[in-house]
């Protein structure tokens, strides 16, 4: 099991039809790209302009063009995590909300997807696939 105590808040969010999740604590920010987006419960909601204030340039990366599934554009949500080698910017599809998950049962060890799936995680009624972002980070260009 992967550090099961440390990652009981989860972050849910979509690429398409497949669910993922992401310890809370590793979100720096949730970005909207473009209008209209629905508040996030659990997290503060920011837009585009608060990517100007970061100290140095920000890394982004289309999530899905780097998991090879086809480019939907500049559409969706940024998630700003914590890497080992600072903070990347993810736009993913969707950010659904942060959930609360027992760590006594809720995850089930995988190494799927070249490592950067480490668990998966049963929450809100579905399997989401637990997200390493410094493992996926060997995906990248």
């Amino acid at each position: 099991m992967h550090d099961a105590a440390a990652a009981a808040a989860l972050v849910l969010f979509r690429l398409g039809d497949r669910g993922y999740a992401c310890p809370r604590e590793k979100v720096r920010q949730v970005v909207d790209v473009g209008a209209g987006q629905p508040p996030v419960p659990g997290l503060e909601p920011s837009s585009l302009s608060a990517l100007q204030g970061a100290q140095r340039p920000l890394r982004l990366v289309s999530l899905r063009l780097a998991l090879g599934l086809p480019d939907h554009g500049p559409e969706g949500r940024i998630l700003v995590v914590t890497t080992r080698n600072g903070p990347v910017g993810f736009l993913v599809d969707e950010v659904l909300r942060v959930v609360e998950v027992d760590p006594a049962v809720r995850m089930h060890e995988s190494r799927l997807g070249g490592g950067y799936v480490i668990d998966t995680v049963e929450a809100v009624g579905a399997t989401w696939m637990l997200v390493d972002f410094d493992g996926l980070r060997l995906l990248l260009p």
